[in-house]
């Protein structure tokens, strides 16, 4: 936030989940970020919350390195996503270029798993 890279809100709040659009380029281990997610209870909306952060990247190559922080931080990695999609449905209207997507989630039930 203090980079400028999101905004100070976020850019769609879904269930207990933060969505922030990235505002300038910014890579995370020479991938291109795209959605930096925080997941809390500010209020009880329902089953289940789990806490942590996620992250959605536009792959530059191989993804190897990803797979390996995954493993090594008790994370869940998902290759080839939606994106557009999976931001549609939570609200989020953005059209993203046809790219390869992956996301990181760091979030309770992911290191439980």
């Amino acid at each position: 936030m203090q980079a400028g890279l999101v905004g100070k809100k976020p850019t769609q709040r879904s269930d207990y989940t933060d969505y922030y659009l990235l505002r300038k380029p910014a890579s995370f281990m020479g991938h291109e970020l795209v959605v930096i997610e925080e997941e809390y209870m500010a209020q009880y909306v329902g089953c289940c919350v789990s806490p942590g952060a996620g992250l959605s990247v536009k792959v530059n190559g191989r993804a190897d390195n990803l797979e390996a922080f995954a493993r090594q931080n008790k994370c869940t990695f998902t290759d080839k996503v939606d994106l557009q999609r999976t931001l549609r449905d939570v609200g989020v209207k953005v059209v993203l270029p046809a790219a390869r997507y992956a996301t990181l989630s760091c979030r309770e039930r992911d290191a439980e798993r």
